[in-house]
């Protein structure tokens, strides 16, 4: 008989003799995002290389970056539906599938302040939101998940790689708040964070991030890992970060299917609307 199992380990990095290094080492080429850039004029030649002239949407900074490659963004707003060739927030109902998708080999970070270079960095105060309200009706901090304005959300906000293109550690994310995907389905997984699992198996790291008000109907509201292929297990760790507001069936801020060891540092949890952690 097959064995299914999750595995969480709730750790702290000095228990296990670890250092916590700097949010970047040395990478290939650096892009810039800046959601306040405002000279910005379409196609995007010549943009990113600074914050003075920074990609406006982070999907352009993603399209362009390549293997060693680090993105930074600034503080502010950015939506997965917003690129080059959708520079406004209106809202096109198939736009509720895009994603911000992570890359092998590539840092997405967050908190940045937006001016100089590199400029200062610091996720609590340069805020990086990641947010799934494309239609901007998601005015209220305090409104119920169930709202129905937010039924318009994205899906999921962000995708720890996608199918045909698995990613391993190396993908990072770093210094976001990831909030306000959406899908009430009850089979629907991981509004905030997906990552893929099976044939697409991936294991990116997640670190300094903040997950709110993320609302699935099914599992992992916050985050959710799938399942490993046969044979084969999931460690994907989530390093100092928050889990705050989501909801789901189960799991409403982080849940993981079966052969899943989800790796959790010195993070919080505060789920009031169901349990924070769970498996399948």
């Amino acid at each position: 008989m097959n064995s299914k199992r999750l595995t969480i380990h709730l750790v702290l990095l000095a228990a296990m003799g670890l250092l916590v290094f700097g949010p970047e080492t040395s990478a290939q080429t650096i892009w810039y995002v800046n959601a306040s850039q405002t000279t910005y004029t379409p196609p995007v030649t010549g943009y990113g290389q600074s914050f003075e002239k920074a990609f406006p949407y982070l999907q352009d900074a993603l399209t362009a970056a390549q293997s060693g490659d680090t993105v930074r963004i600034a503080q502010g707003w950015y939506f997965p539906d917003n690129d080059d060739d959708y520079p406004s927030s209106t809202h096109v109902p198939d736009l509720q599938t895009h994603s911000f998708v992570m890359k092998d080999d590539v840092l997405i970070l967050g908190g940045w302040e937006g001016t100089g270079n590199p400029g200062n960095w610091d996720p609590e105060i340069y805020v990086t939101h990641l947010s799934g309200d494309i239609d901007g009706h998601n005015d209220n901090d305090n409104d119920p998940l169930t709202q129905s304005a937010r039924t318009q959300n994205s899906f999921i906000v962000v995708r720890g790689g996608e199918s045909g293109f698995p990613v391993d550690d190396t993908a990072v994310l770093e210094g976001c708040v990831v909030r306000d995907g959406h899908d009430e389905w009850i089979a629907a997984r991981g509004a905030g964070l997906f990552v893929p699992g099976n044939e697409d198996q991936s294991t990116p790291r997640i670190k300094n991030c903040v997950f709110t008000r993320n609302l699935t109907g099914g599992a992992g509201g916050g985050a959710f890992v799938d399942f490993a292929s046969e044979g084969s297990e999931l460690e994907i760790w989530f390093e100092n970060c928050r889990f705050i507001a989501n909801q789901s069936g189960s799991g409403g801020g982080l849940a993981g299917e079966h052969n899943s060891i989800l790796l959790v540092t010195d993070s919080e949890f505060r789920e009031p609307e169901s349990l924070a952690v769970s498996g399948h």
